[in-house]
């Protein structure tokens, strides 16, 4: 369902681009006398870290035992306490609200962590977590370097390519891993195995009957966030 749902946001975020006519500021370049979709590589590092954040997302919210404000707050907050960071590290002058926020979330996490044995956590959740703000230490730094301007054009240059960057790993990532077990020797280990299967699993549930109406729900309310 996860992978289900990062493809399916993948599909529709490009609409929503065309919808807003904003195709038209993305970097191109002739290559064989073709113009094609070409970005800068800052945006195509952002765009990777953009695909981390949306599969670790929905990733957070498929664990069992784990409740949804409980991953809500452990991403949120660890962005809320990064932001005003890379902001000062950039000399961009940090409001006090977002002092405010890094205050109430550091708070938030003192009460999760002085209840950590109340809590369902986990090494997969952890790693998770860390993904989901170690992407967003990039992402940011990107946004302060590209899209922080007063250039409209230049900002929505930024946010065009890093969406189509991400949205093409969204659906390369799964389809490469998938088609890459299949020639896995039967000497693997079993932990291996298991998980290429769920992986083919996973993309083939894009298209079955019981999946497809909410993955294209949910990645229709990803893109449009």
């Amino acid at each position: 369902m996860v992978l289900a749902a990062g493809v399916a946001t993948a599909l529709v975020s490009p609409l929503i681009v065309l919808a807003l006519g904003w195709w038209r500021h993305a970097g191109r370049r002739t290559v064989l006398g073709v113009d094609v979709f070409w970005p800068a590589r800052t945006t195509v590092l952002a765009g990777l870290a953009t695909a981390v954040i949306i599969y670790a997302t929905t990733l957070m919210y498929s664990f069992s035992g784990v409740s949804i404000v409980l991953a809500m707050l452990l991403m949120r907050a660890g962005v809320l306490m990064l932001a005003p960071i890379v902001d000062g590290m950039f000399g961009r002058r940090v409001r006090w609200f977002s002092w405010t926020a890094f205050a109430l979330s550091l708070l938030a996490l003192i009460a999760v962590a002085a209840e950590l044995p109340a809590y369902h956590l986990t090494w997969a959740l952890g790693l998770t977590v860390c993904a989901y703000v170690g992407a967003y230490a990039i992402r940011l730094r990107c946004m302060n370097s590209l899209a922080k301007s007063n250039d409209r054009d230049a900002t929505r240059r930024y946010f065009v390519e890093e969406q189509m960057v991400a949205m093409g790993v969204l659906i390369a990532a799964p389809a490469a891993v998938a088609l890459l077990s299949l020639s896995s020797s039967i000497e693997r280990v079993r932990l291996e195995r298991t998980s290429a299967q769920e992986l083919r699993r996973g993309v083939a549930s894009l298209v079955s009957a019981g999946a497809l109406g909410p993955s294209i729900a949910i990645g229709a309310l990803y893109a449009s966030l």
